[in-house]
């Protein structure tokens, strides 16, 4: 068999293979049909194609993006989207390169960011509570 045919036997076999995956193909095919152009793809059996060979993660964003909720998202920066999709930063904290972090001056006590410097539960560090009608100030309880 000539060596242009076992290509082609063999192009087929991985192409049916690729397509084996009936929900990673299908999924990637929906997003293909709509994004293709502004991935840069000439058309949609390209951008399946693609997709097929990198395990049928069907996305398109530049570095430091992924796509979350079909866009685009900053996984640095999002606080819905921090380090990958769907990871929410709550309690008070922001996504800051990709970690949910507190603010300056605040730390994570009891799943919130708490404000050691002023709060009676928290004051100086977490669990560090104020007794005897004491009051957390600058991190003391005086």
């Amino acid at each position: 068999m000539p060596s242009f045919f076992k290509y082609l036997v063999l192009l087929a076999l991985a192409t049916s293979a690729a397509l084996a995956t009936p929900q990673g193909n299908s999924q990637c095919a929906h997003f293909c049909q709509d994004y293709y152009q502004k991935c840069g793809f000439k058309n949609v059996g390209q951008c399946v194609s693609n997709a097929a060979h990198n395990g049928f993660e069907c996305e398109c964003c530049p570095s430091g993006k992924k796509w979350c909720d079909n866009k685009c998202c900053d996984i640095k920066n999002d606080n819905n989207h921090c380090g990958g999709c769907g990871q929410k930063c709550d309690g008070g904290r922001k996504c800051k390169d990709g970690k949910c972090e507190c603010p300056d001056g605040k730390k994570w006590c009891d799943n919130k960011c708490c404000d050691i410097k002023n709060d009676n539960n928290h004051c100086g560090g977490c669990g560090q509570k104020c007794n005897g009608g004491k009051k957390c100030d600058k991190g003391e309880c005086k």
